[in-house]
Formats: C-alpha cells, sequence, structure tokens
C-alpha cells in the first residue's frame, strides 16, 4: 500500500527541509560549516515500492570567504585546521572554525562564550615554545624599558660638499662651520629614559671624513675598548672631541685598508685627541659610542653603532637610524602573523611575542560530531587529532584580523529548499490521494 510507502519519503523530504533550513540560519555564522543530505536509497519489492531509506546527513568543510574585521584578535583560517578550545565550564576539548576572540579580564584569549583558546607558550628568552598546550594569556602590564646595546646605521656622504678648512677645521658642534653634516637619534638607558645622541661628519680631505658624538650635548667619545673611555669632559679649550675617520675608495665605498698584511674591507680608524695618533679598530665595522649614563652594574653604559652600510656619492647627505632600545610603554593590542605567533604591542612601538596559536587535524574530520556554539568534538570514527603551528603539518595559514565566513553557498541552499519542499508537497499529495481511495473503500462497505 502507498501508506506504508509514502511516509517515508514525507520523512526524508522533512529531514532535507531541517538540513537545508539549518544551513541557512547560519550562513550568517562566522566560521559556520554547512551540512549536506545524503542521497537517499530507494528500495523496491514484487509488489511495488516500498519508499525510501535514509542514508542521513554529512557534514562539509567547505572554505568560507576571508573578510577583514576592526578586531586584531579575531582570525580566520586558510586552509586545514581548527582551533582547539579549552571549555571551563565542564573540562572538556573542542574545535571550531570561528575565530572570534577577545581578551577577558585576566588577559586570557577567549571566543564570544568564554571558552580558551589554547596554544604554546613563550620560554624564558621571549621564544615560542613548541610543547605543552596551554590557555593562551596576555600580560597587559605596561612593557619594561629597554636599553640600547646597537644601533645600525644607513648613511650617504655627499662628496660634493667642500673640505673643512681653516680656520675651521677645528670641531665644535656649537658651530655649524665645523663639520660637513649631522644626524640626531632617540637612544635609551636602563630606566627607559631618552637620551639625544647626536653624530657629526667632517669632511677633512677628498674623500677623507671624521665622525664626532655627543650624548645630550656633552662628548660622546669612542673607544674600541667597551668601557675603557666616558665622557671626555676635561678636554682642553678647542681640542677636538675623539671621533672615528672615514676613508672611501674612487667608487665611494669604504675603503680596504692593509692590517697585518691582510686587507680588510671598509676598516675605520680611530682618531684620538690632539698629538694622539690614528690607530685601527679592531671592530672594523662598528663605533662604540657611550650611552651617557652608569648602568645598574656602576659601569658606563655603551652601545655599538653599525656603520657598514656607508658611502660617499654626489648626492644629498641622507641618514637613516635604527636602535634597539625602547622607553617603557602602554599595552595597546595583540596582533597574530601568519604563522599564528602573537605579537603584544605597546606604545612604545615595541612588540613583544606572547604565545602562538595551534590547529588540530583530524583523519577524518567529515566525522566530527557537531556540538554546542559552532564547536565539534572528536569521535572514534573522526580519530585522534595531531597539533601543529599554522602553516605546519598541512595545517592552513592564519590571518589575524580577519573572519572566515560561514562555509555556505546561499544561493544552492535555497535552489535545495525549493527542491525539498517541492518533494514534500508532491508526496503530501499522494497521501492525501490515498486518504481519499481509503475512505471511498470503506464507504462501499457500509
Amino acid at each position: 500500500m502507498a501508506f506504508k510507502i509514502d511516509p517515508s519519503v514525507l520523512n526524508s523530504a522533512s529531514l532535507r527541509l531541517a538540513v537545508v533550513g539549518n544551513n541557512i540560519s547560519n550562513s550568517g555564522v562566522t566560521g559556520f560549516k554547512g551540512s549536506d543530505f545524503s542521497d537517499v536509497l530507494a528500495s523496491t519489492s514484487s509488489s511495488g515500492g516500498n519508499g525510501v531509506r535514509i542514508a542521513g546527513s554529512r557534514q562539509l568543510f567547505t572554505q568560507g570567504t576571508l573578510q577583514t574585521s576592526q578586531n586584531g584578535l579575531d582570525m580566520a583560517i586558510n586552509g586545514r585546521g581548527f582551533y582547539q578550545i579549552f571549555r571551563p565550564s565542564d573540562s572538556s576539548i573542542a574545535y571550531t572554525r570561528d575565530g572570534s576572540f577577545n581578551l577577558d579580564k585576566d588577559g586570557y584569549i577567549v571566543n564570544p562564550t568564554g571558552d580558551n583558546l589554547t596554544g604554546y607558550g613563550i620560554d624564558n628568552a621571549g621564544e615560542v615554545e613548541v610543547g605543552a598546550v596551554k590557555n593562551l594569556q596576555v600580560s597587559t602590564a605596561n612593557s619594561q624599558p629597554t636599553p640600547t646595546s646597537k644601533s645600525k646605521m644607513q648613511l650617504l656622504l655627499d662628496s660634493r660638499l667642500p673640505v673643512i678648512a681653516a680656520p675651521n677645521d677645528i670641531f665644535d658642534p656649537q658651530d655649524a662651520k665645523t663639520y660637513s653634516s649631522t644626524t640626531i637619534t632617540s637612544i635609551y638607558d636602563e630606566q627607559g629614559t631618552s637620551h639625544e645622541f647626536k653624530t657629526y661628519y667632517v669632511k677633512t680631505a677628498i674623500g677623507t671624513w671624521d665622525v664626532y658624538g655627543t650624548t645630550d650635548g656633552v662628548a660622546s667619545n669612542p673607544n674600541p675598548a667597551v668601557g675603557a673611555v666616558g665622557h671626555d669632559t676635561n678636554l682642553p679649550a678647542g681640542a677636538p672631541l675623539r671621533g672615528a675617520r672615514f676613508s672611501f675608495d674612487q667608487a665611494g665605498n669604504l675603503a680596504d685598508r692593509v692590517v697585518g698584511g691582510q686587507p680588510v674591507p671598509g676598516l675605520i680608524t680611530y682618531v684620538g685627541n690632539v698629538g694622539t695618533a690614528f690607530s685601527n679598530l679592531s671592530n672594523a665595522d662598528k663605533i662604540t659610542f657611550p650611552i651617557g649614563y652608569t648602568d645598574s652594574s656602576g659601569n658606563d653604559a655603551f652601545f655599538n653603532l653599525d656603520v657598514t652600510q656607508t658611502a660617499q656619492y654626489a648626492s644629498d647627505f641622507l641618514a637613516s637610524t635604527q636602535q634597539n632600545g625602547y622607553p617603557t610603554g602602554q599595552f595597546l593590542n595583540v596582533t597574530v602573523d601568519k604563522e599564528g605567533t602573537l605579537f603584544a604591542n605597546y606604545s612604545s612601538g615595541q612588540s613583544n611575542k606572547v604565545g602562538r596559536v595551534v590547529l588540530a587535524t583530524f583523519p577524518s574530520e567529515i566525522n566530527l560530531a557537531q556540538d554546542r556554539n559552532n564547536q565539534f568534538v572528536k569521535t572514534t570514527a573522526s580519530g585522534d587529532p595531531t597539533i601543529n603551528s599554522p602553516g605546519k603539518g598541512g595545517t592552513g595559514q592564519v590571518l589575524g584580523g580577519n573572519i572566515e565566513t560561514a562555509g555556505v553557498d546561499l544561493t544552492s541552499e535555497m535552489i535545495k529548499l525549493i527542491s525539498a519542499q517541492r518533494t514534500y508537497q508532491a508526496n503530501s499529495e499522494v497521501v492525501k490521494r490515498q486518504d481519499q481511495v481509503m475512505q471511498t473503500i470503506i464507504g462501499i462497505g457500509q
């Protein structure tokens, strides 16, 4: 009888409508992964059709579209993998593609329902410690100051400038006629206090320049023996400050010199005070300057100025300096790079690594079980997760400041909805006609 057949078809169409409806209703949910209704299997017998048998629905993990967001802690996975989530409500582990995260009051990275994002921590050296996975936490305290220990300068001296000659050949930082060019750089001590470090360049001959320095207006005297000489505040009147000398070849590069019978590219010479001979620096590519304060050990603090990228051309004077010191800074935000490494950013311009997101993959992700809050849990059929850093072990990359939209094609789902609705209506009509037939048969017997 058709009554045996048609209800199974109605059940199939009803389940298809439920699956499609769930996809459509969640099409705006970040990282949502839709399901697909599997084909139904027809069954026949010698007496006619026996309706359909429902094969069930299957989970789909179609890549969603990536969209930028205003939250640096939002993350989108481009490729395979799931975020591993710790749920404190029942101490369980779940997995999700929803990368909507924020910091809670204790600095933990959590999703909107308060579940913790897990990943690798940081070791004592400030580097990512790959190993045990933990709940990721970020300190929002001010950053510690970092004293300047090295600086790198890109320097282009103008060969067209005239040689500084008498009566201006005695360097005086207060007299602009005694030097050709100057630069200013901020450097920092252990307390995070900023000091103004100036370098002066004096063209003493064709292809030859002397270099001098001051820190906060006081002579800053470089010396190859670190700590040997601090601020020289007792110079006789008119005596030049200690400096260094650059010599350039015809091509405008630092000239080679011979030390111990061997050529040393771009070696700088050390300049002493009046009456002191020149000698070659043992550290050929750096000039060691005092910062201008005594460190916590009671020693004069110095930093190395790397001048390897120095040249002389017929071009305007250019100088660009980078140094590794920072003042204390206020916490601003957290950002993430494509390897999943998290950085705490501070008002001082400093960025510190604070952890790394991990991604989980499964032997059969299609067999993960859907759970609450757009999350999945592992099953026997899915297999155990493999944990890796983003971009490793076949996982995708993580894009910070982005979200992954739902992996649902709304147009396709609407077509499926219309198809399922028509199937349901058509089979409802069959049941209705069979009911009329049955009513007629019952009337005949009365």
